[in-house]
């Protein structure tokens, strides 16, 4: 079963945080959004991600995928997810067009869901979730960025990505088209996993081996998120800082 706590922080350089983030202990999901767009932009694109998609969760999972096999239930959840990201995406699109305020908002998005044994697990843009299992932090989810395509394409290395001006260019958000392309994956947990969800706020600020360490430290999930927000804030906090910490017990 997945258990689930967050954190979000407006950081120490920006006067708003146009991050948002939802966990729904119920329907064992969670839900994290960092908007773009700059002040009230952004956190109008990412509320309404969060809010969005809440909404769908609580009023319209499906009690029928419970009973299906479990070989065809990350698949079912899969296709609904993608269509109510698609939903959400076309609201945000549409409020940008019909008023002007909101012009050039939008918003990355991250969704963790338990489904049977299995976990689903949905991204747009480049807010990440990590696994750290035994021992090992692994990032689950492949960023829609520029810098990634280009290290993807060869024409840039590792070390030329991290200190590359244009790092935080996305090439995927909801609201930016009038139709995205949500990246699905599904997850097959382990006793003690645990699943971290977060904005681009914590991994620009703290490394893969940073973050590996405090999560080795334990403690609760609510403890284990404020440390990973407070980290980032200790090396600077240049942006919102928003992490959801999940933990899997069987």
């Amino acid at each position: 079963m997945l258990t689930m706590a967050g954190c979000t922080d407006k950081g120490r350089k920006r006067n708003e945080n146009e991050d948002r983030f939802g966990v729904l202990a119920d329907q064992r999901a969670a839900i994290l959004a960092d908007g773009m767009g700059g002040r009230l932009y952004g956190e109008v694109a990412s509320t309404m991600a969060v809010d969005i998609l809440s909404w769908s969760f609580v009023e319209a999972w499906p009690a029928s995928a419970s009973r299906l096999p479990q070989q065809d239930r990350a698949v079912l959840a899969s296709n609904i997810l993608d269509g109510w990201v698609r939903d959400a995406n076309n609201a945000i699109w549409v409020k940008a067009r019909e008023d002007e305020r909101y012009a050039g908002m939008g918003t990355t998005l991250l969704v963790l869901v338990e489904v049977g044994n299995q976990l689903v697990r949905c991204h747009v843009g480049d807010s990440r979730i990590y696994r750290y299992r035994d021992a090992v932090l692994t990032q689950v989810t492949r960023d829609h960025s520029l810098v990634q395509a280009q290290l993807d394409q060869g024409t840039l290395t590792a070390e030329e990505a991290a200190k590359s001006a244009q790092k935080n260019v996305i090439t995927r958000a909801l609201g930016s088209y009038r139709d995205v392309k949500p990246e699905l994956g599904v997850e097959t947990p382990r006793q003690g996993d645990v699943y971290v969800l977060c904005s681009d706020g914590l991994t620009d600020m703290v490394s893969d081996a940073d973050i590996a360490r405090i999560l080795a430290a334990g403690g609760g999930l609510d403890e284990r998120a404020r440390a990973l927000v407070d980290a980032a804030n200790e090396a600077g906090g240049r942006d919102n800082i928003t992490v959801v910490v999940a933990d899997w017990q069987s």
